[in-house]
């Protein structure tokens, strides 16, 4: 930063002289059709995109809903409930699964 002595020495010694007068020009330059369209289709794009007013509200079915741990890991147990097999079908359902399923292996809580 400069020193404060020197600058108002130079300050001191301007001379006024040296100026020249000098007519102001004012140039407003106002933007052509093409971009006061741009800028109306861009602003009504923001303002749609912000208030969505075309959406309603729906409500989801689910259609194919996960199984609950229940499902994975007692489904004798859940088939019997339902009435859906009888006792000595769901004994041998972990033999079934065996049967399609390569790499399944029953779980202990599957014993009735």
């Amino acid at each position: 930063m400069a020193d404060a002595g020197k600058v108002l020495e130079d300050i001191d010694g301007f001379d006024k002289q040296k100026l020249r007068h000098v007519e102001t020009e004012e140039k407003v330059v106002l933007p052509n059709k093409e971009v006061i369209e741009k800028e109306k289709t861009e602003k009504q794009l923001l303002q749609e995109i912000e208030t969505p007013h075309s959406l309603k509200r729906t409500s989801t079915k689910e259609k194919n809903p996960l199984p609950t741990k229940e499902g994975m890991y007692y489904p004798s147990k859940i088939l019997l409930k339902k009435n859906l097999c009888k006792k000595s079908e769901a004994k041998s359902l972990p033999s079934l699964l065996k049967k399609y399923f390569r790499s399944f292996k029953p779980h202990e809580c599957m014993k009735i």
